[in-house]
């Protein structure tokens, strides 16, 4: 009930969204941008300072609702606001799921794996009945989750022309990330495939 008056009144100030993305909604204009993510009763609010400023006096004034400040824990996700960037990293949620499972006092592991969807769709497969080699692979990404509990996502206030942006004091190194996805890729079995592509530049 909340989402539909909320839709309705943010179509009626400009902002659009669509069928793929219908908790997001985007409004453009020529000084910036804002975007308002609905999830549940919840709503993140992104970016320009004037644009922000704007749907948060008109949501408020249309809605009851309380100004939390900055988002600082979402879905699992951590974010640290810092004076030269913004930090994602999901320490907490890792050391949880360690607790949770006993794999707590595990031996950390920091070779890097593939991709983690991948390998736990692969081992989801064998659920019902795992063996052995199942089981040490599990606690393989366990052991994984361990040794890059502290390990995260930093995003750069500045903008900057060049590939890589600038080196800051939170991360000794920027990642690198390139993604592309085929929707119904393989025409025999209608599923999607997904490659990435990361790397971490070198100081020079």
């Amino acid at each position: 009930m909340l989402y539909n008056h909320l839709s309705e009144y943010l179509t009626s100030q400009g902002y659009v969204n669509n069928e793929l993305c219908p908790y997001v909604f985007i409004k453009k204009s020529h000084s910036g941008f804002a975007i308002v993510a609905v999830y549940v009763d919840d709503m993140n609010l992104i970016g320009t300072p004037a644009e922000l400023e704007e749907i948060t006096v008109h949501l408020k004034s249309k809605f009851e609702m309380k100004d939390l400040g900055k988002t600082q824990y979402c879905l699992g996700l951590e974010i640290e606001h810092c004076s030269d960037g913004i930090l994602v990293h999901q320490s907490y949620y890792t050391q949880k799921v360690l607790r949770y499972f006993n794999e707590d006092k595990g031996k950390p592991l920091s070779a890097p794996i593939p991709d983690i969807s991948v390998t736990v769709n692969l081992l989801a497969k064998y659920s019902n009945a795992p063996t052995h080699r199942h089981l040490n692979s599990v606690k393989a990404i366990f052991y994984y989750f361990k040794g890059t509990t502290n390990l995260g996502y930093f995003y750069t206030h500045k903008s900057s022309k060049k590939a890589v942006p600038p080196f800051s004091s939170w991360v000794d190194s920027y990642r690198i990330g390139y993604a592309d996805v085929g929707y119904l890729f393989d025409p025999h079995s209608a599923r999607s495939q997904a490659d990435y592509l990361e790397g971490l530049p070198s100081k020079r």
